[in-house]
């Protein structure tokens, strides 16, 4: 359709500047209208040809080839149409003399002229054509990529979502089954907890992004399992801002933090510790902390794990180089921060 729209612009405009071109010369006859209209109209049929031919046999073409194609092409085209203009002027004219009242009968010395006329308003269109063709072709290969881009991205996602949730599977029964040997009647409440927190999982992981809110609430149902086998040696502290509620991030990644720090950390510990969870937001920039006290048996571990790794491809598969995880070892304090910039 916007083909077709911009083959009647183009050849109308060139009828115009044609009528508008005589006018000026003072010459007000009704050939001065028919004959640039019937020119416009061959001229249309031409290049729809010429359009189908490219279509079909050009753009398997290097553009030198093309270039000599058309240096061939358009001169004979225009001629086929100046041909055409005598046949048909030399059929209507008798028949229709109203119409091509003032007509000036074909005057052969002029027709190399008239040829060359055409021609250069025949490479005009093709110019235009092909500029076009191949802006349009550009955005075509352009759009394709980003739709692959985006596609491997989907999947690198899918894949890092199916390799967390098996981590965090498998920790957590291998807790649970820890736990059946100490108590078998909290194994069981804990059995229900890990079934709802496989439920908000797989509602989670049909997302890309989450609301920090929702993913705080995964995170205490997860707790609150851990604190079934951990019990007083798990303390938490919650240092949540707000404003960061409604922020949307990849899910599974505050879980991972602090998975990652109960299982290198506070449960290597014979006393445990206090996990610090903690959110703010200014300006429009998102940090998240999670801390926990060093293990005393195993030194530092977290950051070497699956699943730091696997939150660090997350959140840059997402946000890029706006995000960024960073681990720190203070003062036998262990540290993992998210920055997420708006």
């Amino acid at each position: 359709m916007g083909y077709w729209i911009s083959q009647l612009l183009f050849w109308s405009l060139m009828a115009a500047v044609n009528i508008a071109a005589t006018a000026t010369w003072g010459v007000v006859v009704s050939s001065a209208v028919t004959i640039p209209l019937l020119l416009c109209c061959l001229g249309l049929v031409a290049t729809h040809l010429l359009r189908r031919a490219f279509l079909r046999y050009g753009q398997q073409l290097t553009m030198p080839v093309l270039i000599l194609v058309l240096v061939a092409a358009l001169p004979l085209t225009a001629l086929m149409i100046q041909i055409g203009m005598f046949v048909i002027l030399t059929l209507a004219v008798p028949r229709l003399p109203t119409l091509f009242e003032g007509f000036v009968p074909y005057q052969w010395s002029y027709f190399a002229a008239y040829v060359a006329n055409t021609t250069m308003l025949l490479g005009l269109w093709t110019a235009i054509y092909l500029m076009i063709s191949q802006f349009r072709r550009r955005q075509q290969t352009e759009l394709v990529f980003w739709q692959t881009e985006a596609r491997l991205q989907e999947a690198k996602l899918q894949f890092l979502h199916s390799q967390i949730n098996s981590h965090f599977l498998f920790n957590a029964i291998n807790n649970l089954r820890a736990l059946i040997r100490e108590d078998p009647e909290a194994s069981r409440d804990g059995l229900a907890k890990l079934a709802d927190i496989l439920r908000a999982v797989l509602q989670a992981e049909s997302n890309s992004l989450i609301r920090v809110e929702d993913e705080l609430e995964l995170v205490r149902a997860y707790l609150a399992l851990e604190s079934l086998q951990l019990e007083s040696r798990l303390e938490v502290s919650w240092h949540i801002d707000n404003n960061c509620l409604d922020v949307m991030i990849p899910p599974l990644v505050i879980q991972t933090l602090v998975e990652n720090a109960i299982s290198h950390g506070i449960a290597c510990r014979p006393d445990g510790g206090l996990l610090t969870i903690a959110a703010t937001c200014q300006a429009g920039d998102m940090t998240l902390r999670v801390s926990n006290p060093k293990a005393v048996s195993t030194g530092t571990r977290r950051g070497s794990g699956i699943g730091l790794e696997n939150a660090r491809q997350r959140l840059s598969s997402v946000f890029g180089k706006r995000a960024q995880l960073t681990f720190h070892d203070e003062d036998n304090q262990i540290t993992v921060e998210v920055i997420i910039r708006a």
